[in-house]
């Protein structure tokens, strides 16, 4: 198994933010929570930081070749940025 954690600090991404205070936006583009917004873009710093996880698991060895599965686990988190990739997890069955 590995496990390999990880923290990255951000400065001037460009990344989506809510419509600030005293842009040109419309009032509801700052508040509404149940429809579609403008995002504008802005520079932002952010920090990421996380963890992957990867694991094999030897289960059976032929003529065709060794068999196993494998998995991997991955978690990142990331303040003040838009989409960021949920939990994430994948397991195969592999040589």
């Amino acid at each position: 198994m590995h496990v390999t954690p990880y923290y990255t600090r951000v400065t001037d991404h460009i990344d989506a933010i809510r419509c600030p205070v005293g842009a040109s936006c419309a009032p509801a583009n700052r508040t509404t929570t149940n429809q579609f917004v403008m995002l504008p873009y802005a520079n932002q710093s952010a920090e990421l930081y996380g963890l992957d996880v990867s694991a094999r698991m030897p289960r059976a060895s032929s003529g065709f070749g060794d068999f196993g599965l494998v998995g991997v686990l991955s978690y990142t988190h990331g303040d003040n940025l838009y989409n960021i990739m949920p939990l994430n997890r994948k397991l195969a069955l592999g040589g």
